[in-house]
């Protein structure tokens, strides 16, 4: 029987839910990424005009992890000092 990962993007300082009713949020670990697309094509199912491209947070669900995870009670300073390791 597998246990339920503890490390996940839910209990992490840099996640960020979006709302309640999808349940997922942003990663907010590095800046925005830039996001490139078919302006032709566009991106109706967001409902918003875009003018080709955008920079965007990725957007997790909260039982997601990645290899970046820092738990939610560590300190800006404790994590600033983790990166120079």
């Amino acid at each position: 029987m597998s246990e339920e990962r503890q490390e996940r993007c839910d209990k992490c300082r840099f996640w960020e839910s979006l709302d309640d009713e999808t349940k997922n949020g942003h990663c907010r670990r590095y800046a925005p990424s830039p996001f490139l697309y078919d302006v032709n094509r566009g991106l109706e199912e967001l409902g918003e005009d875009y003018e080709g491209h955008q920079a965007w947070w990725p957007i997790t669900e909260p039982c997601d992890w990645c290899g970046e995870f820092v738990p939610l009670e560590t300190r800006a300073a404790d994590v600033f000092l983790r990166g120079q390791r």
